[in-house]
């Protein structure tokens, strides 16, 4: 069987992080979540191994020790097979670049599902973080399975995942929601 992995990609401040954890802290049972490595540093507020495990480049595994592989300007960002939980839908925020490294090498091995997330308002969204967006690969709309819009307020999008997606995002998987606890 499969592993079944629902790659979270949005913009910059979209929400991908808060879903994940939305996803991982109210249904742990079914949700598995990924936390990819990079070489880039620690900035205030994270945490290791929370939001990544940052490491130094001299770590950076190569061939098909990486499970999925991006570069953004100069700091590398990857995960490993070993990071994927069996029986459980692996949540895995990622940038398209790196799905596409993903779907290439693992398309066959995984079973793969995008989760698109649109953020309406941008007007908070500080001018280094959309700076970041610029010149990143886009989907196509083909590649969407699912596309969350959030609207800005941390109530609404935990209400959407919670009570509605979580719905949806069960049965592109062919799982059956009505066992979720």
């Amino acid at each position: 069987m499969k592993k079944k992995v629902l790659c979270i990609i949005g913009h910059s401040g979209s929400g991908k992080t808060t879903i994940e954890e939305i996803l991982a802290r109210t249904f742990p049972l079914h949700f598995n979540r990924v936390v990819s490595y990079t070489t880039r540093p620690m900035r205030e507020g994270e945490h290791e191994g929370v939001e990544h495990h940052f490491v130094g480049k001299d770590k950076v595994p190569t061939g098909k020790d990486v499970l999925a592989y991006t570069k953004y300007g100069s700091y590398e960002y990857w995960a490993l097979p070993g990071d994927l939980a069996s029986g459980k839908i692996n949540t895995y925020v990622i940038d398209v670049e790196g799905y596409r490294y993903l779907q290439r090498f693992y398309g066959d091995q995984l079973e793969l599902r995008v989760m698109y997330v649109k953020r309406s308002v941008r007007s908070d969204i500080d001018s280094q973080r959309a700076q970041r967006d610029e010149g990143r690969m886009q989907l196509e709309p083909d590649d969407i399975d699912v596309l969350l819009r959030n609207n800005g307020s941390i109530s609404d999008l935990i209400a959407n995942v919670t009570n509605n997606i979580i719905y949806y995002i069960m049965s592109i998987f062919n799982e059956n929601p009505l066992n979720i606890k």
